[in-house]
């Protein structure tokens, strides 16, 4: 991990993309994490097609132990084509030989014969080889061409794998406004387009939910996620050590804040002033689900959701109450703090109606924030007589609970958050905000019931 200078930082890391660790090289900038892919599947770049001999030669291969020979075919009897060569991985055997190119018809291997076989008679050839292996080739020039586009196209989908849009401000304009341009789009030119055709990735950080350990286990501390604000796309990434993935979550956490400062500025000028807002991020929350969950929340109206999970879990995913399995998990939600909520959503909003209609909101004049550790057993702090201890949070995170009173009892919600920093700084905003709100209330009514005992 290397600093050019204040603003821009780049190295090399590793991104998890379909089903397998692939190098690449990074680039944190002001606004948007830039993603360039080093090993991809290549043509030969040693030789040009047209420089290429149509002789039949012979070339000698010996493999890697555990790995193969780094070609990829396609053709066969069945589509009235030779076995041709269509894509050859750089650093691996194949590619090493400098003999092969993509456009190669394969005549034989170790002397049998492949001019009449299957696609699927070729493949087991292939694989039967052995280490040292023979190939008999031929180079033809008339697909050269279709690979050519056909490698074109796949490294198109893999740029397009790797990024997302920008998230955009427009939508918030009020429709006759006359201000119909509010946009912020991306320094890198990212914009609305998730990067050029075969150009790097682009991960704009705004509003991008950047969390480690809560997709991919994570035993090494190497790796690190972001996630795109809308939850459908995801970049999960590994470093050579955990103090490199330490620098680079730290790096991009720092600029996300920043960038989330702004946005929470712009966003305010759009917004009614009612629904003004002082903070919002991304945290994660511990979820159970199971059919005794629903039984416990009707049998237990006094605490709808906090109680019935510290009763319930112990340090596994799964456990068992009354013969009834019970999965916990951790779940990104997004949360904001108005002058008198705390909002949570799904996913970050991108409109006014989304804003105003957060999944749940929660009156911070009846919100208290509890501080817990979950990585510890026997925590007596939520009101209950059975506690026991919970699943770790993901990584290192740090949690903290919600206890809310509403008509239906007492709901409590956990979270995790990055650091202590983060812990603190959630914290002081939810009890400030509810300091704020008692002041601001003119009256509050309290609904109560009891029970009354006659002696006789």
């Amino acid at each position: 991990m290397s600093t050019q200078d204040s603003l821009v930082i780049s190295g090399h890391l590793e991104i998890y993309l379909r089903n397998t660790w692939i190098p690449i090289k990074a680039t944190l900038k002001n606004d948007a994490l830039i993603i360039e892919l080093e090993h991809c599947p290549s043509i030969s770049t040693t030789n040009n097609d047209e420089d290429i001999s149509t002789a039949k030669r012979v070339v000698r291969i010996t493999k890697e132990e555990l790995n193969g020979l780094g070609i990829s075919i396609k053709g066969g009897r069945e589509n009235k084509t030779p076995i041709l060569i269509s894509k050859i991985f750089k650093g691996m055997a194949a590619e090493q030989t400098g003999q092969l190119n993509v456009g190669d018809a394969i005549l034989s291997v170790n002397g049998e014969d492949l001019r009449n076989s299957t696609h699927d008679e070729a493949v087991r050839a292939l694989k039967r080889a052995g280490r040292i292996v023979e190939l008999e080739v031929k180079h033809m020039h008339e697909v050269t061409p279709y690979f050519r586009r056909a490698i074109g196209m796949e490294t198109i989908a893999c740029s397009a794998d790797l990024s997302w849009p920008t998230t955009q401000l427009g939508s918030l304009v009020p429709m006759g406004s006359g201000d119909t341009n509010v946009k912020s789009s991306s320094a890198s030119g990212a914009g609305e387009h998730p990067g050029r055709p075969g150009g790097p990735g682009v991960v704009p950080l705004r509003l991008t939910h950047l969390v480690r350990d809560l997709t991919l286990p994570d035993l090494t501390g190497c790796c690190f996620e972001l996630h795109s604000p809308d939850g459908r796309r995801s970049c999960l990434l590994r470093a050579a050590d955990a103090q490199e993935a330490r620098m680079w979550f730290d790096a991009i956490r720092s600029k996300m804040k920043i960038i989330n400062k702004c946005y929470l500025a712009e966003l305010n000028r759009l917004l009614p002033p009612t629904q003004e807002l002082k903070q919002l991020d991304w945290l994660v929350e511990l979820r159970c689900t199971g059919s005794d969950v629903s039984n416990r929340s009707s049998d237990h109206p006094e605490d709808v959701n906090g109680n019935i999970v510290s009763d319930i879990l112990s340090s596994g995913d799964n456990v068992t109450v009354n013969s009834q399995s019970i999965h916990t998990t951790w779940k990104p939600v997004f949360a904001a703090l108005s002058d008198r909520d705390l909002l949570l959503y799904d996913t970050a909003p991108t409109s006014k109606e989304e804003w105003a209609n957060p999944v749940q909101a929660h009156p911070l004049i009846a919100t208290r924030v509890v501080p817990i550790d979950l990585r510890k057993s026997n925590l007596n702090d939520l009101g209950t007589q059975n506690e026991i201890g919970r699943r770790h949070p993901p990584a290192d995170m740090v949690t903290f609970l919600t206890r809310t009173g509403s008509k239906h009892g007492v709901e409590s919600h956990t979270f995790a958050v990055s650091n202590q920093e983060d812990l603190i700084t959630w914290s002081n905003a939810i009890i400030e905000g509810a300091h704020m709100a008692v002041a601001a209330a003119q009256e509050v009514v309290i609904t109560c019931s009891g029970r009354i005992t006659i002696a006789t």
